[in-house]
């Protein structure tokens, strides 16, 4: 369980405190851990409920054959996250599920979320059958709901939006949402219109203090009897603590645990993103590989800790080289990665090398130490498209053209007379 959870307290913290009920399982589908509103499950009691533990999570779902399909390529990191709608008796839920990954970005199990969607269907079946039943329910509802006409202009809203954001908002719907938000909101609406179809999405609303809170809104078209639509019914529950959790699920799968740079999995995503740009306009862009030069002595001299401030502290040299068209990342090791885009030939290849050099000129000093070191580096580099049409030929000329710097005579008497200068 510490190895699916990356042995994290607020990881755990954060899982246990979630409203919704959840569970984690492995690779194999075996379930590893349940969280207390799992202990409230309509279908679970504490007896049978440890039987649960360590056993298949697939074999709940036997006949349900999409949500199987669904968690697979979950597992197999053929797809980032999925939702389903799942029936239990007379309770109706939405599963998310999101993959959880180890430090490798190896995809090593999934946290299930179950949002309990009952009341919500009950409510949008008697919204039509009968106006006073409908109020009677949604004033007793924890979750917000919002009757609006087919523009968005409000014409009910529960009292439980004065519990959730501070006070009762009976504007258009969209005026109090984000305004990154908004626009999606309302391509959701337009959508609605067209299909006549319910939508769900995830956004930010503003608390009475200012504050912009997550949350997940089903929005469901309410039609007359031309078939038109009505009115738009949304009903809207508080996510917060589960978007913390999503986010850093989401770091710990693309960033870097130490430097806080881009891992080696976002950077190869984002070396397939520029160069499919690139390729559909015409235009140039880098690939350019470094590592530290007698990386393994400073480990060995200093101590690994040392050595985790040295990388750390490359990085942060690194980063400040860094324009609005580069992207920087490290990709295991002492190796990292620059990403070049709309580059004009080599020159700015090279503006770029030696902006950097000179960043790693001023010796390092350790924290509450005198000792200082001078941070070295070689660099390796491959233009697309003269070195290569595709990453995978960029990343292997980039990482010839690194080994040979580092064979350079040169460097090696460079570094030799640096350490001296240091007493390393």
């Amino acid at each position: 369980m510490d190895t699916l959870f990356h042995a994290s307290d607020l990881h755990q913290l954060v899982f246990d405190s979630l409203f919704e009920p959840a569970v984690i399982i492995n690779r194999d589908g075996i379930i590893k851990s349940v969280n207390p509103a799992w202990r409230q499950f309509p279908w679970f009691d504490d007896e049978t409920l440890e039987n649960y533990l360590d056993q298949s999570y697939l074999e709940l779902y036997q006949d349900q054959e999409n949500l199987l399909a669904g968690i697979t390529r979950v597992l197999q990191a053929t797809e980032m996250t999925y939702n389903q709608k799942v029936i239990h008796g007379a309770y109706s839920f939405t599963v998310n599920i999101m993959p959880l990954k180890n430090q490798g970005s190896e995809v090593i199990g999934a946290l299930i979320v179950y949002m309990n969607t009952t009341e919500q269907t009950k409510l949008e079946e008697i919204f039509v059958t009968g106006a006073k039943q409908f109020r009677l329910i949604a004033e007793h509802s924890n979750d917000m709901i919002t009757v609006t006409d087919a523009t968005g202009n409000v014409e009910y809203v529960s009292p439980s939006h004065e519990v959730i954001l501070g006070y009762i908002d009976q504007s258009n719907i969209f005026d109090s949402v984000h305004p990154e938000d908004a626009v999606r909101f309302k391509r959701l609406s337009n959508e609605i219109l067209e299909t006549k179809e319910s939508r769900k999405l995830e956004l930010r609303k503003k608390h009475r203090n200012g504050n912009w809170i997550w949350v997940e809104t089903v929005c469901s078209p309410v039609l007359s009897d031309e078939n038109k639509v009505q009115n738009l019914v949304f009903i809207t529950r508080e996510i917060t603590d589960r978007k913390q959790l999503q986010n850093e699920l989401e770091r710990m799968a693309y960033y870097d645990f130490l430097t806080g740079l881009y891992n080696r999995r976002r950077m190869r995503m984002a070396m397939d993103e520029v160069l499919e740009s690139s390729a559909k306009n015409d235009e140039q862009f880098a690939i350019l590989i470094m590592d530290l030069d007698k990386f393994k002595w400073i480990n060995d001299s200093h101590g690994h800790d040392a050595g985790d401030l040295v990388l750390k502290e490359f990085a942060n040299r690194l980063l400040s080289c860094k324009g609005d068209t580069e992207i920087v990342g490290r990709l295991g090791g002492d190796e990292f990665c620059v990403v070049m885009n709309a580059v004009h030939g080599r020159e700015s290849i090279h503006q770029f090398i030696h902006r950097f050099q000179q960043a790693l000129i001023e010796p390092y000093t350790f924290p509450n130490t005198d000792e200082s070191i001078l941070i070295k580096s070689s660099v390796g580099y491959a233009l697309y498209p003269s070195h290569g049409d595709s990453v995978k030929s960029l990343l292997k000329y980039a990482d010839n053209a690194l080994y040979k710097e580092k064979r350079m005579p040169f460097n090696g008497k460079a570094t030799k007379r640096l350490r001296k200068k240091v007493n390393l």
